[in-house]
């Protein structure tokens, strides 16, 4: 049974894929634009999502935008709180990468030039290495 569609069509606010073990989410648009509800509610599901046996690790992809409300920033940070394995931002905007370090979140999570990046980093021996410590400072 698939994911995609169900998920495709039910939140709103993020693009949500799935890749074998892993939740990739993208916010669809500045979440400062939706009801709270919308989001709230979409964020239940993904965590819904990722409380599944089938899937333990998350990947935020912020697509290089910068996204100056909280909002966001809360769904991202429980999204990587709520991974059972690993959890990883991707394509971070250098603004992006301020407000996070701003917030103290910098560095918490690594972050990946590209979803493909975070994904190879899940399995042993990727080889592939996160964005360097002073790109949150």
């Amino acid at each position: 049974m698939s994911l995609k569609p169900f998920l495709m069509a039910a939140s709103k606010a993020f693009r949500v894929e799935t890749r074998d073990a892993t939740v990739i989410v993208t916010p669809a648009d500045d979440l400062e634009r939706y009801r709270y509800h919308d989001v709230h509610c979409d964020v239940g599901r993904i965590h819904d999502l990722l409380s599944r046996p089938e899937f333990e690790n998350v990947v935020v992809d912020l697509e290089w935008r910068f996204f100056g409300g909280m909002v966001l920033v809360d769904a991202m940070t429980a999204f990587c709180r709520g991974a059972r394995n690993r959890a990883a931002h991707c394509r971070v905007s250098d603004e992006m990468a301020m407000r996070l370090a701003e917030l103290k979140l910098g560095g918490l999570w690594p972050v990946y030039s590209s979803v493909e990046d975070a994904l190879a980093s899940f399995h042993p021996g990727a080889g592939r290495k996160p964005c360097p410590p002073e790109a949150f400072s």
